[in-house]
């Protein structure tokens, strides 16, 4: 986090940009480890059922990452913030 504030972009929109990159890429894998049921077999599994889940991926993925966000910020020691 500390590299990006020496950007020349505001703070603003460098914490909205590292929470959307996190959210997309959050719901990219819950949709690629839950598409191996097809494959196994479960056609349980439609179509409805993905797209249905989006938004409770989009807001559970925006809450973690401002909470990671959060204590990052709160954290000042390096070697602290990897066991937390």
């Amino acid at each position: 986090m500390r590299s990006l504030l020496v950007s020349p972009f505001p703070r603003w929109f460098l914490l909205t940009s590292k929470l959307a990159a996190g959210t997309a890429v959050s719901a990219a894998q819950v949709y690629a480890f839950s598409s191996r049921r097809l494959f196994l077999g479960d056609r349980a599994a439609i179509a409805l059922g993905y797209l249905s889940v989006l938004p409770a991926l989009i807001l559970a993925g925006l809450m973690l990452g401002a909470l990671g966000m959060l204590l990052s910020s709160l954290i000042k020691q390096l070697e602290n913030f990897a066991g937390s």
